[in-house]
């Protein structure tokens, strides 16, 4: 009798949610996007305006459309755009319009990214024959774009005799070079007598002194407690490293700085830690990471993603692994909770709308977060995609290492917000997501998650057979949304991250 009354309470709430999406587009006429083949992912423009993007069936609802005449165009990943011609009616009747997606080109061959480094300061470096730019005047170096595969890197300068080297360029991370000159013989350096060589000693002698000095003068600050979260001078890649960010369990971040664009804002350095630099298979995920988050950027610029600039490893493919990321200045949605208790239901449906948003092209590719919490979302000046936040520690391949054996326990994310197949350690998908965006949206108003135990193991059983409570302080078409998103059952859940996005956007405007 209970489930019977569960099911048939869920079931209004989905007509219910249906309802407020047709009330509030009430003097408008709904449009429905379809794709053949299903396309998740892209973006729905009407009138020019972008109005949403494709869920995982490869359609949108497009739920307030001025009734008339409307062009209805649907952007590819490549850029292109198909576009209709269509009129909209004022009635609750959608207006149907279909896509028929095109496979998309083959694309042109990347190109690599190769890093020669030198000793001097304005070497020519050539490739191929062709000049392409001067080594930098600080660290000898510089980073040159070619197509994949074998080259002739030639690097010379005046007074040196030049290096030429042959060298396989492969796509993916960063490729390095190193070619040292030497100075070309018969040069003024040489000494005119045994006096003048016998002062050069002496002077070496006196030089050498003075770094060992100054050498222990360094360890001993460093060693001093103050300056535990200081670091010296120390470059990784392209990268000088400043002072200790954070650190996980597997990995360090830095604050630093590119010595190759000294104009560029510091950088986020994520470094795998050497303990883990053995394990090659860890050290592959580490950067499948940096790969996977860079994808996701270039399907979809506008997601509130943290951009990744650089990865690979330093020094060629025995070097240290690191991805460098674009470092967010802000306070973690964390933080505000705990200031503010609790949030109005407009700010709250934003704020999870936004994550939302960052997920739909993670989704689209096949890759789910499992860890959404609101320590994992910074709160920034600069809105991207429209929202002023950042989605980050999507840790593709932390999640990975669990059942790798390398972390404490087998199964990822946290409890007060982890969906109750994670709790079972059955395999995720994008509803996992779905459910710990409902724990958000929950806490958010509520100003503490809908299970709490100072057991974990508690929670996690909570999570699989407790039922959620609604305290007054939820209004109902919040409810309505959330008794979906955390249900026990997947399949009733939403099914797709887009209609999530949707349902949080129309309670946002309901809430305004």
């Amino acid at each position: 009798m209970h489930a019977e009354v569960s099911t048939s309470r869920l079931a209004i709430a989905g007509w219910l949610v249906l309802g407020l999406l047709l009330a509030v587009s009430a003097g408008a006429g709904p449009v429905i996007v379809r794709t053949t083949p299903s396309s998740p992912g892209l973006t729905v423009l009407v009138n020019g305006v972008p109005v949403g993007r494709t869920g995982g069936d490869g359609g949108l609802l497009v739920d307030e459309v001025t009734p008339g005449p409307a062009r209805v165009e649907l952007e590819l990943q490549d850029g292109r755009r198909l576009g209709q011609d269509v009129s909209v009616g004022s009635s609750a009747l959608a207006t149907q319009v279909g896509f028929s997606v095109p496979a998309a080109p083959v694309a042109p061959a990347e190109l690599a990214r190769l890093l020669v480094s030198g000793n001097v300061g304005g070497a020519a470096v050539e490739v191929d024959g062709r000049v392409v730019g001067h080594a930098g005047g600080a660290d000898g170096s510089l980073l040159v774009e070619v197509a994949p595969g074998a080259h002739r890197v030639r690097v010379s300068a005046q007074g040196y005799e030049a290096q030429e080297r042959a060298v396989t360029v492969r796509s993916g991370p960063v490729n390095r070079l190193a070619l040292e000159l030497r100075r070309a013989s018969g040069g003024a350096s040489t000494t005119r007598s045994g006096g003048g060589g016998l002062l050069t000693w002496v002077l070496v002698g006196i030089l050498g002194i003075a770094v060992v000095a100054v050498a222990v003068v360094l360890v001993h600050l460093v060693r001093q407690p103050g300056h535990a979260q200081r670091v010296t001078t120390r470059r990784i890649d392209r990268y000088v490293v400043r002072e200790v960010l954070g650190r996980g369990g597997m990995a360090t971040v830095y604050r630093a700085t590119d010595s190759l664009d000294k104009s560029s804002a510091p950088v986020a350095l994520k470094v795998l830690d050497e303990a883990h630099m053995r394990d090659a298979d860890l050290v592959h995920k580490f950067l499948r990471e940096g790969q996977v988050l860079q994808e996701m950027l270039r399907r979809d610029p506008r997601a509130p993603l943290v951009e990744v600039l650089h990865f690979g490893r330093a020094g060629g493919d025995s070097g240290v692994p690191f991805i460098a990321m674009e470092l967010l200045e802000g306070e973690d949605l964390l933080r505000l909770l705990r200031r503010r208790r609790r949030l109005p239901l407009r700010e709250a449906a934003h704020l999870v709308a936004g994550v939302a948003r960052a997920l739909q092209p993670a989704h689209a590719m096949g890759v789910y977060h499992r860890d959404l919490t609101p320590d994992n979302v910074i709160l920034t000046e600069r809105a991207k995609g429209g929202f002023k936040l950042r989605l980050i520690d999507f840790g593709v391949a932390r999640h990975e290492y669990t059942s790798h054996g390398t972390l404490d326990g087998s199964i990822a994310g946290k409890p007060p917000y982890m969906s109750p197949e994670q709790c079972q350690g059955q395999a995720v998908d994008g509803r996992s997501d779905i459910y710990s965006l409902g724990v958000m949206l929950y806490t958010l108003l509520v100003g503490e998650p809908p299970f709490a135990s100072k057991n974990p193991l508690e929670v996690m059983r909570m999570h699989k057979e407790a039922q959620v409570r609604f305290p007054a302080e939820i209004p109902n078409p919040a409810v309505l949304v959330l008794e979906r998103a955390l249900a026990k059952d997947r399949e009733k859940r939403q099914q797709d991250i887009t209609t999530l996005f949707n349902e949080l956007r129309t309670l946002e405007r309901l809430a305004g």
